[in-house]
């Protein structure tokens, strides 16, 4: 029964069954990104962070190297997929620890996510 409602209130919104339309993201200026991303963290912490910024054709890519082994990121919801909204950002950060599991998963392709690359800009 709740997977009837939850169908039913889909498709009423036009969200079920609809193909998505061709939708492309943007590559937002490096300096705005990057600002975006380091947002997440306190303003003490944001000079020794990594940061990836995002090409939409090849993936995340490094493009500060940082020393606290803290990395942000600007995530851009589902971009890899084809039906996604384009038009919601978030800034996140992990701590080390996160950057070595979470962001090591996302660039081995473990999780549905986007691609990592170290080439510096």
């Amino acid at each position: 029964m709740k997977q009837l409602i939850v169908v039913s209130l889909l498709t009423s919104l036009g969200v079920a069954g609809t193909q998505p339309a061709e939708a492309t993201i943007e590559q937002m200026p490096p300096k705005p990104e990057t600002q975006f991303a380091l947002s997440a963290l306190p303003s003490a912490m944001r000079d020794q962070a990594t940061v990836y910024l995002l090409d939409p054709k090849k993936g995340y890519q490094l493009s500060r190297q940082g020393t606290s082994g803290v990395t942000c990121l600007v995530e851009r919801t589902a971009w890899e997929q084809a039906d996604f909204r384009n038009d919601i950002y978030v800034p996140l950060c992990y701590d080390a620890e996160g950057s070595k599991t979470f962001l090591k998963g996302l660039s081995a392709g473990i999780c549905k996510g986007p691609r990592f690359q170290s080439t510096s800009r």
